[in-house]
């Protein structure tokens, strides 16, 4: 079982994480979201993706197990409350305070503040690979 990833934000930062994360056999590197369309289209064609231009829309029609939010902290919008409120495991570059998305999620019984921490997961550490595939199957 692989581990479908999306992206939000498809520059710099985005790409040093995906340099890493299209090393590892089990993630599919499956949707990349970018205000600038040119981007997220380059990186969708490089790993056999889709591109948006809206994260609304790509994360109503993709089915992710985990995003990883590359823009800055001034540029999240609502990205991370309908991510957590999916079940969507988070990688925030900027490391956002996540017990708002506990608080949005709970709603949906994926989480409350007491198992944020595990259900939140920062997918750039390889080690938790393992744990979130034990968490999905």
């Amino acid at each position: 079982m692989s581990v479908r990833v999306g992206f939000v934000g498809a520059g710099g930062i985005a790409r040093a994480h995906i340099g890493a994360l299209s090393q590892m056999e089990d993630v599919e590197l499956g949707a990349f979201c970018d205000v600038q369309e040119d981007r997220a289209e380059d990186l969708a064609a490089a790993h056999n993706a889709r591109a948006y231009t809206d994260h609304r829309e790509m994360l109503e029609r993709e089915e992710l197990q985990a995003l990883y939010i590359c823009v800055p902290p001034g540029c999240h919008t609502d990205v991370d409350i309908i991510a957590a409120s999916k079940g969507i495991h988070l990688q925030d570059a900027a490391n956002r305070d996540f017990a708002l998305l506990a608080g949005a999620a709970k709603g949906h019984g994926e989480m409350d503040r007491d198992d944020a921490s595990p259900r939140i997961t920062w997918l750039s550490r390889a080690l938790v690979l393992p744990y979130l595939r034990d968490v999905w199957s």
